[in-house]
């Protein structure tokens, strides 16, 4: 029985990384000067304080282009 857990909650971790890991080609972001983050849906909650347009861009833009990370609520 315990090898069985423990067994299972490899496979769930193991599931549950690769998941996390999965990123998305394009990305949302906030036209702002004050924007850090990029976001995985234009519903997140990080964007609601947004005042500005929300534009869907490239994961390659967000990064290179307007210099933003991950945000930590949706990644």
């Amino acid at each position: 029985m315990n090898r069985l857990l423990r067994q299972t909650l490899f496979i769930s971790l193991i599931g549950l990384s690769s998941f996390k890991s999965q990123k998305a080609d394009s990305v949302y972001i906030c036209v702002s000067k004050g924007a850090i983050a990029y976001h995985q849906s234009s519903s997140c909650r990080g964007l609601r304080s947004c005042k500005h347009q929300i534009i869907k861009v490239s994961l390659k833009d967000a990064i290179n282009k307007y210099h933003l990370r991950e945000c930590r609520v949706c990644y």
